[in-house]
């Protein structure tokens, strides 16, 4: 997306260094002098940089860069230098296996996150209990804070089952009553199919169909053929980046886009032009459009779209192409996350890691330019965080707001007992 260029005069530039710096608190924009005696602060990601989550892990690295460029701009955490080390996953589980070890074993990093393979998480959730390093996975499937989650592992973006209790009931209600759902075979695709297809069941629809496409299938016409297209009125569907560019096509050439009323998640379409998705619904924790999102919020997220590089509407200045704005945010507030604990419980070292874990079990962050897509309550039980959800539609090749569901909506029964 081409803009005309502006002449940026003197007094331009100071307005917007003074707006810019009275939205993020002046103190980002003072460098303040290191406790030289203090190692740096080292941080470990774990990024999807290639193949199938590729969007994901480029903008969670680039966040988080651009929030350590202004803690470190600040004075660094607690008067240490934050260090950020990046390793691709390649969107592999055994490669996200090999580089979680390698950041602990070989570069030492007190914290770690990243991921968002949920079978990437869950290889690496036993690694971070094993060697007692506090990690913050971005995957979504539930059991990573469920039964398969131990003390270590904090989970800042929303599980299935938090998205499932938040969005289903308005979907229910304003959709249809008879389902049929499609996704992909693997943890994140079984996991969003499974929970909705039992939460429609629960509510007093009909789940008639629930339909797993392999994990790298060109053609899924054969799949598309088994729905009964007679008795469904909503189709569900649980793909991501290229499969879900190629399920909607492939659907819409079939006639199927004006049958039924398609939602999704909104990992289906983060980074993808949404105008093939028209007339669709999506389940998102943060609007992608700034004029949709809440007023008091719009601030805070102006902020952050400036500092990573991103429009009103979504779009990547940089590479001119959509981003998925509700992932974007997730390196800044990880970032500012780590911050608050370490210099709220002293954490000189790992030796100190579970004081780290004590603050953070029940912690709730506050709305403003450190989280500037709202506060977040981190359940003590099982360490996921539970956050406000949004229903989008597509209307004219762009995302409208048409719900909303406050956190308390989402708070599903804890899977498990992590406290320590």
């Amino acid at each position: 997306m081409n803009r005309p260029s502006k002449r940026l005069t003197r007094r331009d530039f100071l307005k917007k260094s003074g707006a810019a710096a009275a939205a993020l608190g002046t103190a980002q924009f003072v460098r303040v002098p290191y406790t030289h005696a203090a190692p740096p602060i080292k941080i470990g990601v774990t990024a999807e940089l290639t193949g199938a989550l590729a969007d994901f892990g480029f903008w969670n690295a680039r966040s988080a860069r651009a929030a350590i460029q202004r803690i470190n701009e600040a004075g660094g955490i607690a008067g240490r230098e934050v260090a950020l080390i990046v390793e691709d996953t390649e969107s592999k589980p055994p490669s996200g296996v090999r580089k979680t070890r390698k950041l602990i074993q070989r570069d030492g990093v007190d914290f770690i996150f990243g991921s968002h393979h949920s079978g990437i998480c869950l290889a690496c959730n036993p690694i971070l209990q094993e060697l007692q390093t506090v990690g913050f996975p971005n995957g979504a499937a539930t059991s990573i804070t469920g039964a398969k989650g131990n003390p270590w592992v904090f989970r800042m973006v929303q599980s299935v089952l938090h998205e499932v209790f938040s969005a289903s009931a308005w979907a229910l209600e304003n959709l249809g009553k008879r389902w049929t759902l499609v996704g992909v075979d693997f943890a994140f695709g079984q996991d969003q199919v499974n929970q909705w297809a039992e939460r429609v069941e629960h509510l007093g629809g009909k789940a008639l169909d629930k339909i797993m496409v392999p994990v790298g299938t060109d053609n899924v016409l054969p799949y598309l053929s088994r729905i009964n297209q007679r008795e469904t009125e909503v189709l569900f569907h649980a793909f991501f980046s290229a499969s879900a560019a190629a399920f909607i096509k492939q659907a819409g050439n079939i006639g199927l886009l004006e049958k039924f009323t398609f939602i999704g998640t909104y990992d289906s379409v983060e980074g993808l032009d949404p105008a093939p998705f028209e007339g669709s619904y999506f389940y998102t924790p943060f609007p992608q459009r700034l004029s949709q999102a809440p007023e008091d919020l719009r601030p805070y997220d102006a902020t952050l779209r400036r500092a990573i590089g991103v429009d009103e509407d979504g779009v990547d200045l940089r590479r001119s192409r959509p981003s998925g704005h509700a992932h974007n945010v997730l390196g800044w507030e990880l970032m500012h996350l780590i911050k608050n604990a370490v210099e709220k419980t002293g954490y000189k070292s790992k030796k100190d890691s579970r004081d780290i874990i004590e603050f953070l079990q029940g912690h709730e962050t506050v709305a403003g330019p450190q989280y500037p897509h709202g506060g977040k309550l981190i359940r003590a039980q099982d360490h996921q965080a539970f956050l406000d959800f949004y229903i989008q539609k597509v209307v004219n090749g762009k995302y409208e707001l048409v719900g909303q569901a406050p956190r308390e909506k989402g708070m599903y029964p804890p899977q498990g007992d992590l406290r320590v």
